[in-house]
């Protein structure tokens, strides 16, 4: 897949400067849920897809509600989108819109009409809601010349559909490929993004070979060899749990921690069981010695019940399942099938983990139930 460009390196001093302005208005008095709309709208006219997805998700942490983002290509003409309506009167009045406005396309419209008049795309065929929509303005004042009142160019709603269905397409095609073995620590992704309700791919790795299920010499995706390794919509490879996990979370909020310190409490739980947890296990793995095994279990025992003592709620960081809870469940998994004894406190979060309908669909997917 071809790679993104890397602006950061690619215009250092102009991406410096488009910080300075982020930073300025990050800092400014308006609602951030305004300021991700702005963005949204912004990138709904440069046609970005990844984009939309990125300053959406903000806007829903930022507690924008669902019906005002939904309603955002309609602002103008739509109580519920009207505060504050000037600043993003601005933001649609910039000549790149003018040149994408359908109405000008279609030559019902001049450049100049298509920004004075602010109900134009509605006079043109739009469906109209009463009790979301002021009424339509005259059709005769966008019409091309020579055609008659009420012989407006307008779309049929069988076009409108296969118009908006095609608007999507690019997203269908460029969704996630998560790379995993069966049984491996790839599983705290596989069963994060089932939870996530994310559309993406997955493929199977013979860690042995190297070799995927398709034939592909999986080196030549990572040359790290080993699994999680998880493709982004945009074509950007990610690697490391740890990084996909937080990755995860951090597009699926409802995944992660709230709060100024809810990030850093997230990562430091994944790290502890990545580093004090995971590596714990080798042994088993890598056919240690029964002293060895021994051993082993014990300090993962005892590196499980800190865990343990720091329960909160039904699951190990709050009352909702989070990255950490999933990565935890793969060491659970681990313990059970070794015979390493889990902690009483973290028994009733691994019951709970394991009925999760997400869950399921990824132990069954990696043929593990």
């Amino acid at each position: 897949m071809k790679q993104r460009m890397n602006i950061f390196a690619a215009a250092p001093e102009a991406m410096k400067g488009m910080m300075a302005v982020e930073a300025t208005i990050d800092g400014s008095a308006l609602e951030h849920s305004l300021i991700e709309l702005v963005k949204i709208r912004a990138s709904q006219m440069n046609g970005c897809a990844f984009c939309i997805h990125m300053h959406v998700t903000d806007a829903v942490k930022h507690g924008e509600s669902d019906m005002r983002i939904h309603l955002l290509g309609a602002w103008r003409r739509i109580a519920v989108v009207h505060r504050p309506r000037a600043r993003r009167a601005e933001l649609d009045r910039v000549p790149h819109q003018r040149r994408r406005d359908p109405c000008v396309r279609r030559g019902l419209c001049s450049p100049s009409e298509s920004v004075r008049r602010e109900g134009h795309r509605i006079a043109h065929g739009a469906d109209r809601r009463d009790q979301l929509l002021e009424p339509a303005p005259d059709r005769s004042s966008c019409r091309a010349p020579g055609l008659k009142a009420g012989s407006g160019r307008s779309l049929s709603s069988e076009e409108r559909r296969r118009r908006r269905r095609s608007s999507f397409e690019w997203t269908r095609k460029q969704s996630m490929k998560l790379y995993y073995s069966p049984g491996a620590c790839s599983l705290a992704g596989h069963v994060a993004l089932h939870e996530a309700g994310s559309p993406f791919e997955t493929e199977t790795v013979d860690l042995s070979t190297k070799i995927t299920a398709s034939g592909g010499d999986f080196e030549a995706i990572t040359t790290k060899g080993y699994v999680p390794a998880l493709v982004l919509d945009d074509g950007e490879l990610l690697s490391e749990n740890i990084a996909v996990l937080d990755f995860i979370a951090s597009r699926y909020p409802k995944l992660g921690l709230d709060g100024e310190m809810g990030r850093t409490r997230l990562i430091e739980a994944l790290a502890y069981i990545s580093t004090e947890v995971h590596k714990s296990f080798k042994p088993f793995w890598r056919g240690g010695s029964d002293a060895e095994k021994s051993a082993a279990s014990a300090y993962i025992t005892k590196r499980m019940q800190y865990l343990a003592d720091r329960v909160k709620g039904d699951y190990l960081l709050s009352d909702q399942p989070t990255v950490a809870d999933f990565y935890l469940l793969v060491t659970m998994l681990w313990a059970e099938r070794f015979g390493v004894v889990i902690p009483t406190a973290l028994q009733g979060v691994f019951a709970r983990l394991k009925a999760r309908p997400a869950v399921q669909v990824a132990l069954k997917a990696e043929g593990l139930i």
